[in-house]
């Protein structure tokens, strides 16, 4: 049989970018020191993107031009030669980059904002825990929405949610979203290490981003969302609210309704990762290279993900496949 798989989108215009951009290169110390930086601006007219369709038509989704949107940023790339000894290829070099992006939209189609209205009376009528993905003029395309709350009455243990006309309510509703961060870090990127001496190398690299929130799903899943017939994390028990004029930052142990996006489950995210870690040794000043029959022996040590610093705590690996790897290699050339 025959069977439609995508809705056919008639309308469908190109999607158009202008985009600007200024760079400038140095170098510092015969060579020694170099540096990129750039500066870009890109306006997208018409935007393509998947728009979700009603169940009844039979289709999930359909291609449409949604909108406007500006990304705008910069970015700047240094490298560095520390030492080196060229008779006996013996180097110290470091390199870093640091880059930001901003992206606003500027104009959003009437599918948008009609997709944004099904989003809220969705989350008003479900028990919808997730953060939503909504498009509002003026707001970056990685906003996080939730409802401004003053968190968790010492005497009743109920949320404290703040309305859009500033009063108070233990009511939860889409009306009231605001943007509560952005996920997208204000400043990002990586710097690291290349050396060698005699043959011993290293290779070592770090990434970084300053700036920027999540919304802590390990929390919200792991202690308020949890079910205590299952695994959970211990402040179920040792951080819920239980007595009146207990200060508490999660809501009443017996309350067992699904806690919908609030700004207290926001956090500002900061990154350090040691991702990746080489070292090797090449035998080739080794006497007995020149005595044996072997053209070059090279051992190699390779681990990533050694080491994270984060101002958010997250699981890793219970829910998806995480993995630290760690190889040896011994290259042999006869």
């Amino acid at each position: 049989p025959l069977y439609m798989s995508r809705l056919a989108a008639p309308n469908l215009e190109w999607e158009k970018t202008k985009a600007w951009n200024i760079g400038l290169d140095f170098s510092f110390l015969n060579g020694r020191l170099t540096a990129n930086m750039d500066y870009y601006l890109k306006k997208t007219t018409d935007m393509i993107m998947s728009q979700r369709l009603p169940s009844f038509s039979g289709f999930g989704s359909i291609m449409a031009n949604l909108g406007e949107v500006e990304n705008k940023g910069w970015e700047v790339y240094l490298n560095g030669r520390i030492w080196r000894d060229t008779p006996s290829r013996s180097y110290v070099n470091f390199y870093a980059s640091a880059a930001a992006n901003k992206n606003i939209l500027k104009k959003i189609s009437n599918s948008l904002k009609a997709l944004n209205d099904s989003t809220d009376e969705e989350y008003d009528s479900s028990s919808a825990t997730s953060v939503p993905v909504r498009y509002e003029e003026g707001q970056s395309m990685s906003t996080i929405w939730v409802v401004k709350s003053l968190g968790i009455d010492p005497q009743t243990g109920k949320e404290v949610f703040v309305k859009k006309d500033g009063s108070l309510t233990y009511d939860w509703s889409s009306s009231d979203f605001i943007a509560g961060g952005d996920t997208r870090p204000k400043v990002s990127g990586n710097f690291g290490i290349n050396m060698e001496y005699h043959g011993f190398g290293l290779n070592a690299g770090f990434t970084w981003r300053l700036g920027g929130q999540m919304y802590n799903t390990t929390l919200l899943d792991k202690v308020e969302n949890a079910d205590v017939h299952y695994n959970v994390d211990r402040r179920v028990f040792t951080g819920r609210w239980s007595e009146p004029g207990q200060v508490a930052r999660f809501k009443s142990i017996t309350d067992d309704s699904e806690t919908k996006p609030t700004s207290r489950f926001v956090e500002d995210y900061n990154l350090l990762t040691f991702s990746s870690l080489n070292v090797y040794y090449d035998f080739r000043e080794c006497r007995f290279m020149e005595k044996s029959f072997l053209q070059r022996m090279k051992a190699t040590f390779y681990m990533n993900d050694i080491a994270t610093i984060s101002s958010v705590k997250t699981e890793r690996g219970t829910s998806y496949p995480f993995a630290r790897s760690f190889s040896f290699s011994l290259q042999v050339t006869f």
